[in-house]
């Protein structure tokens, strides 16, 4: 299997993989594509078959179709490899026995923890001479620092380092003798340019150099306050044309689809503080932290994952974004909301005044205490009301379905809520706006509007669980054909909140979480008694309510008949 890196290569090309996920276009022998990696109008992403590679000559991201595969679905190579050899064709050989598998895991384990010391022993490099630097006053990058309001506090808050020019790591690699083939997998070394990693069949110590040269380095923490990776950053004075940042690549230690910079220093504050403050790069955390804004994060990149989010949930349900003022910063906002509040995390957005390009510029500026913060979708009604009502009604209706492309990911009251607003700002009527509403889509970022043949196939998915819903009502009512108050109570408020589950992901949780109930009810019912079947009922609905009780408008007497059955002694109902 040493070769089945370029097996891979040698029968699915490089174009092949990169139009399954963007359009590309022909360009003589090569093609281009606009760059799924940054905000681009302009094709700047070049695939070249012939060589086997891609190059975005915006971003400066780049590299084989097992790098695309990895970056774009936030997976390892070793993920990427098992992707494309499915695609291949090629079947990947299989483990031979328990002992070899538990063989292969142990040394994997201790491979992993040999990569997070050495992930530490850089960082301690990086870290210990930017604190020398820094100790000389004329030195351009105590200048940079300073001018960044980079304290010796804060350097060593979030163990800030400075990469040399000069391939001293390597350099230190080799005097040490420490193992490069591990400092090449955690991203610290690198091929050097000269090199095609395609035909390089074993690495040499001279084939390898610093991967971080002349940068400010910043190291990213996982939840264990472990070191993973890094950002690193180019200061003001460099001449050369390259990125601004540098990042780790993907590997089995830096999964950037999990991970939120500043969660090791933000953690407990966030905690305290129920919200978390969310701004897109790096050093815009490290400038709130400075500016007493201690609750901040940022993830690797302004596209955020299902798993970034639903870590943020476990930490608060609160959100005050803080994304750049241009375009790209807007249209980063909008996903995020949307992403967001299908997992049901109130945002907010933080309004910086126009004149600023991004919060670290505000905060440097005018040095506010606290920070005006709005609900997001007020923001964005009150950012759009001219063009809302606008005379060219082209324009009105563009931005009108742009509200409501958000408007669709909240819930049912704060939909109805914000219609009404818009419909008062429009001057069209709620009926109409609520007939141009978009179904929405399940899961993160899958929030865009459906085509024909996808919204029939999701009518048809809400009315299987509808019927589904009814027949649960059905059976519940014919099991207990007395229908004692506790099962008239059951059957009354799942019969009143049913027709509002417009989400088809709310009902298809419930019918999940309650698969328990369907099963007890259809093939159970000699085991069970009455008292056993009704309890597993009752806890379900009650436990489903307390989890999606926003959801749901309940008149007096439904909201008198759910508290009645939340408080209830359930032997003693009555």
């Amino acid at each position: 299997m040493s070769n089945i890196w370029q097996d891979i290569k040698d029968r699915v090309s490089v174009d092949e993989v990169i139009q399954d996920y963007i359009p590309i276009i022909s360009q003589g022998g090569s093609y281009k594509a606009l760059c799924p990696f940054h905000n681009e109008k302009t094709p700047s992403l070049v695939i070249s078959p012939d060589k086997g590679i891609w190059h975005c000559f915006g971003c400066g991201a780049g590299g084989d179709i097992f790098a695309f595969v990895s970056d774009i679905e936030n997976i390892t190579k070793k993920e990427a490899l098992t992707k494309l050899a499915k695609k291949a064709g090629i079947k990947l050989e299989s483990q031979h026995n328990n002992l070899e598998e538990k063989e292969a895991k142990a040394q994997s384990v201790n491979s992993f923890e040999s990569g997070l010391k050495l992930l530490e022993w850089s960082s301690d490099i990086y870290h210990k001479i930017l604190l020398k630097v820094t100790q000389d006053r004329k030195n351009p990058i105590t200048q940079y620092c300073l001018n960044r309001g980079l304290t010796q506090e804060i350097i060593q808050k979030f163990k800030l380092g400075y990469a040399p020019k000069n391939n001293l790591v390597t350099e230190l690699v080799r005097k040490y003798n420490i193992d490069y083939q591990t400092m090449q997998a955690i991203g610290v070394l690198k091929l050097k340019s000269s090199l095609d990693q395609a035909k390089v069949k074993q690495i040499e110590l001279s084939m390898l150099s610093d991967k971080f040269v002349d940068r400010l380095v910043i190291p990213i923490f996982d939840k264990q306050s472990r070191i993973i990776g890094f950002t690193a950053r180019v200061l003001p004075y460099d001449n050369i044309e390259r990125p601004k940042y540098l990042n780790s690549p993907q590997t089995d230690w830096f999964n950037k689809s999990n991970i939120w910079y500043g969660w090791s220093q933000s953690r407990p504050q966030i905690i305290q503080n129920k919200k978390a403050l969310i701004v897109e790069g790096n050093m815009d955390v490290v400038s709130s932290f400075r500016h007493g804004f201690d609750f901040t994060l940022a993830s690797q990149g302004t596209s955020f994952t299902e798993n970034q989010l639903k870590l943020l949930k476990n930490l608060t349900r609160v959100v005050w974004l803080a994304f750049d003022n241009d375009e790209a910063g807007k249209l980063s906002s909008d996903k995020f909301f949307k992403s967001a509040s299908l997992l049901e995390i109130e945002v907010n957005k933080v309004v910086i005044p126009k004149e600023y390009k991004d919060l670290d510029e505000y905060l440097n500026s005018e040095k506010p205490t606290q920070l005006n913060v709005i609900p997001y979708l007020d923001w964005v009604l009150q950012s759009k009301s001219s063009l809302i009502r606008s005379s060219d009604s082209q324009v009105q209706k563009e931005n009108i379905l742009k509200l409501l492309d958000l408007i669709s990911t909240v819930s049912p009251i704060s939909r109805e809520q914000y219609l009404k607003k818009l419909s008062a700002l429009s001057k069209i009527s709620i009926a109409t706006l609520q007939s141009l509403l978009k179904p929405v889509a399940t899961g993160t970022g899958k929030t865009e509007g459906l085509g024909l043949g996808e919204q029939e196939d999701l009518v048809n998915l809400e009315q299987l669980a509808y019927n589904n819903l009814q027949n649960f009502i059905s059976g519940v009512t014919a099991y207990f054909p007395t229908k004692t108050p506790l099962v008239w109570d059951c059957y009354t408020l799942l019969n009143q909140i049913l027709p509002q589950l417009s989400k088809f992901r709310d009902m298809d949780d419930f019918l999940k979480s309650n698969q328990d109930i369907f099963d007890l009810i259809s093939s159970q019912k000699q085991e069970l008694s009455e008292l056993s079947v009704l309890e597993v009922i009752w806890k379900s609905l009650i436990h489903y309510l307390d989890n999606h009780l926003s959801s749901f408008i309940l008149d007096s007497n439904l909201k008198a008949i759910y508290l009645k059955l939340k408080g209830i002694n359930f032997l003693n109902y009555s």
